[in-house]
Parts: structure tokens; sequence; C-alpha cells
């Protein structure tokens, strides 16, 4: 089993007697395309927040890889994630100054497994698959296209070889083009890894790619909590 939640209730801080998550159990198993939805603010972002660790429930048992974050503290937890787990944002995240190059060798240095670890030339060799040119994987990422910022995205949230990535609306700035380019990508790059991929997005276009499809709202049951 690659993610286990069990009895997990979460609220922010600031209205702490209305909670957004409330999961008596879900899981993925390893390997598995999970295709997660539901409706804007229901609480997709913040479930995904739980899984890697960024988030703390309330109560009740997240595992990830059979290892349980609520039993680590902050700094294993972060070591935890950027040593098994990947991330693609929304909004790419990538540090808009630095080249395609830096921004993922950034992440490289947060994991203490050097033997994932790949120089520049295995780093352009990587891009060139994803049709990042040796030119613009020097160019910083703010001067790139939407679809070549998402394509370096992609890179760098697999480049050390997570068992688990989640992905939170990664298509939603792509046209039709480019998002079934990063599809094929995406599901090429996770296969020959082996990688287990919780997906989040509102295009139920995309459902064919995937093994199961989920809705929020029917993992999260929160009559309990009120």
């Amino acid at each position: 089993m690659s993610v286990y939640l069990k009895n997990v209730t979460f609220s922010y801080p600031d209205i702490p007697n209305k909670p957004i998550i409330a999961i008596e159990t879900w899981s993925v198993s390893k390997q598995e395309k999970v295709f997660l939805h539901g409706r804007s603010g229901g609480g997709k972002s913040t479930l995904l927040n739980l899984i890697s660790g960024i988030l703390q429930p309330d109560v009740g048992e997240i595992l990830v890889l059979n290892k349980n974050l609520r039993q680590m503290n902050n700094a294993e937890r972060d070591k935890f994630r950027a040593n098994h787990i990947g991330y693609i944002f929304q909004q790419f995240n990538l540090i808009p100054y630095l080249n395609a190059v830096e921004n993922i060798q950034l992440a490289q240095r947060f994991t203490k497994d050097t033997s994932k670890s790949i120089g520049e030339l295995g780093i352009k060799k990587i891009l060139n698959t994803f049709h990042i040119s040796n030119t613009d994987s020097i160019a910083p990422t703010g001067k790139l296209s939407i679809g070549q910022q998402q394509r370096i995205a992609i890179v760098r949230a697999m480049i050390n070889q997570p068992e688990v990535l989640i992905a939170d609306e990664p298509t939603s700035s792509l046209d039709e083009m480019n998002k079934n380019i990063f599809m094929s990508e995406l599901l090429e790059m996770i296969s020959k890894q082996n990688t287990t991929l919780i997906f989040v997005s509102h295009d139920l276009s995309l459902t064919h790619n995937f093994d199961r499809i989920d809705t929020l709202e029917e993992i999260n049951s929160l009559k309990e909590s009120h």
C-alpha cells in the first residue's frame, strides 16, 4: 500500500469547529493511478497537503509507504517528503530567475540519497526528452512558455525518483495540445519509475488515463464531525 488514511480529521486553526476533511478510510495501492475530483473549495488541496505531510491532521493516521507521518517531527517529514514524494503544483512553483537545470538541482539538494543524484548533463538529457532544448534549459524559467514550465515541473517532481507523485490541478493552465503532451510525458515517466500517482483535476476528459476515479465528496464524510 502506498497511501492509507484512517479516521483522519482536519480543520484549520482559525475555524477549529468546522472540519474540512473527515475520512474514515481511504487507500491507494502501489503503482496505482488515482484521479480525484470534487467541487472547488471542497478540500482537495488540503487532502494532498495532508498526504505529503505539509499539514498534520487533528486526529487519525496517515501512512505513506507504511510510514506513519504523525509519528515524525517536522524535520523528519520534510526529509521523508524530499526522498519519497514528488509534487506538481498548479502554479508550477518554479523559481523564475533560476533556469530549468538550477530548479531541478535545487530539488536534488533536499534529498540525502546521493545515489539518485544526476549531474547537469544528465538533467539536460532528461529535459531534452521533454522537448526542452539545451538553450531553453539554461534560460530563466520565468521567460519560458507555460507548456515548457509545466514539463520542467514534471522533471523536477520526478528527479528524485519518488515512489508517490502528487499532482494538484497540473493541467489547468494548459491548452488542449500542451495538456495532451503533458499527460503523455507524465504517464510515460511514472510508468518507467513504477510511481504511484494521485492526480487532482476538474477535467473529467482525462479520466481514461487512470485506474480509479474518486470523488472527494464520496470519501470525505463530515457527518460525525459536526
